[in-house]
C-alpha cells in the first residue's frame, strides 16, 4: 500500500508552474511602472496600462493615448501574446515574479526582435 501512494505521489507530481494560478492571478488591470531594456525597441512606457481579460483578451492602453489589441494564453509559465490575430505569437513573456499586486516580466518581443523586462503593479 505505501509502494503504491509513492508511485502515485511521484508520477502524478509535477515541476512545471502551475499555469491555472499564474492566470488567475494575472487577469486584471496592470500598469508599468519600469521598463529595462536589453536589446532592440520596447514598445512600452512608464505608465502603460495593460488589461489582460478571463476570456483572453488582451488591451494595452499607452499613455499617449494609443491603443492595442490582442489574445493571450499562458504556456508553461509564460505568457503568449498575438497581437495580429494570426495565431502566431508576437511576445512571450516569462514571468520571473507575480503575486496579487505584483508582476516582473521578461519579455522577448518578436515583432520588433527585442528584449526587454516590465516591472508592473495591479491598477
Amino acid at each position: 500500500m505505501l509502494l503504491v501512494l509513492l508511485v502515485a505521489t511521484v508520477s502524478l507530481s509535477s515541476c512545471e508552474a502551475d499555469d491555472f494560478w499564474y492566470r488567475d492571478t494575472i487577469e486584471g488591470s496592470w500598469r508599468v511602472v519600469e521598463v529595462r531594456q536589453d536589446y532592440g525597441y520596447c514598445p512600452y512606457r512608464y505608465g502603460d496600462v495593460m488589461y489582460f481579460a478571463f476570456d483572453g483578451g488582451f488591451e494595452m492602453r499607452g499613455r499617449d493615448g494609443s491603443v492595442e489589441y490582442g489574445n493571450w494564453t499562458l504556456f508553461k509559465g509564460r505568457v503568449l501574446v498575438d497581437f495580429d490575430f494570426d495565431g502566431i505569437d508576437d511576445l512571450s513573456a516569462r514571468i520571473v515574479q507575480m503575486d496579487d499586486g505584483y508582476a516582473v516580466l521578461d519579455c522577448k518581443d518578436y515583432y520588433y526582435n527585442s528584449r526587454y523586462s516590465l516591472r508592473m503593479i495591479r491598477y
